[in-house]
């Protein structure tokens, strides 16, 4: 069983008195495990921010207890809740929050400067490998107002991880982004969750993200309508799966379609294989699928 790195015990949080009192969070109980990848979903007002505030301290609750690692956090002074914060949760917005002043490697240094390392060789190279996880080492010296708002959000990522947090807080990072540009986006935190049993909590209202995530809390009214688990497919599961699903509906609808392309290329796996049966077809793209996800992440995605 994974390491129990936060929990919540009847955590309740009211804005204003009287009558105009509002019930933001009622009575919440949840646990989250090291490396989980994980999604609170609802409309509008359910309380999404609110919760993910209250676990990155920027808000404290009316009543109730939260606890890192087992010990209350309530105790804590103003001085310790900052180090918690500096140290442990990182924060992605959904309007980036970049200093526009700063390149992007700059920007991605700032957490290591707020945490006091002083050896500026090592700030800089941390800071350019994180850049090259996510895809940008040919626009480390670039400023914002360069980059493409899903370039943007990806040093937003590179920022929450370069202080190798335990747990990334990200509230709707895809409303701002085109649906091709949120979906790698996605899938780049989803690999990265997979590789550095990072915990990743999202607040959001995008589907491809409870596609993909472990576990789906669904807040209603402030309260827990549902809490799913047991999502355990990988992303490298999911994307076998959809070019399987591809690949059968092209040979549905055009039986030519195993011994025009299966015989030479594939049009949706992208990889030679010998003409027959489809089983020996999908198993020789699937290898070849799963070397792709062997290379690291700035060959693959752009």
């Amino acid at each position: 069983m994974a390491e129990i790195i936060l929990s919540l015990s009847d955590v309740t949080k009211i804005y204003g008195k009287g009558e105009t009192e509002v019930i933001a969070l009622k009575d919440i109980d949840l646990v989250f495990e090291q490396g989980e990848f994980a999604a609170v979903v609802g409309p509008s007002g359910s309380g999404k921010t609110t919760l993910l505030n209250i676990i990155g301290c920027l808000d404290s609750p009316t009543r109730g207890e939260l606890s890192w690692r087992g010990a209350p956090m309530k105790s804590m002074n103003r001085t310790q809740l900052a180090a918690y914060r500096r140290t442990h949760v990182s924060f992605v917005f959904q309007s980036y929050n970049l200093i526009p002043v700063l390149t992007v490697v700059e920007n991605v240094e700032m957490p290591l400067l707020i945490e006091g390392m002083h050896d500026r060789a090592a700030i800089r190279e941390r800071a350019l490998s994180i850049v090259e996880m996510v895809g940008l080492s040919d626009k480390a010296n670039r400023y914002p107002t360069e980059l493409s708002g899903g370039q943007e959000q990806r040093v937003a990522i590179a920022r929450a991880l370069v202080k190798k947090p335990s747990i990334v807080l990200a509230d709707e990072p895809t409303a701002n982004l085109d649906s091709h540009t949120a979906g790698e986006i996605i899938k780049l935190m989803r690999e990265i969750n997979e590789k550095t049993q990072t915990t990743f909590l999202f607040s959001t209202h995008d589907p491809r993200i409870m596609e993909l995530a472990q576990r789906v809390i669904t807040l209603r009214d402030g309260q827990i309508e549902r809490d799913e688990r047991g999502r355990h497919e990988s992303l490298e599961q999911r994307t076998l799966q959809d070019r399987r699903k591809k690949c059968t509906a092209a040979q549905t609808e055009n039986p030519h379609h195993r011994n025009r392309a299966h015989g030479r290329h594939c049009r949706f796996h992208h990889v030679p294989v010998a003409l027959g049966g489809d089983g020996q077809s999908h198993d020789r793209c699937r290898d070849r699928l799963r070397q792709q996800f062997d290379k690291p992440a700035i060959q693959r995605i752009s």
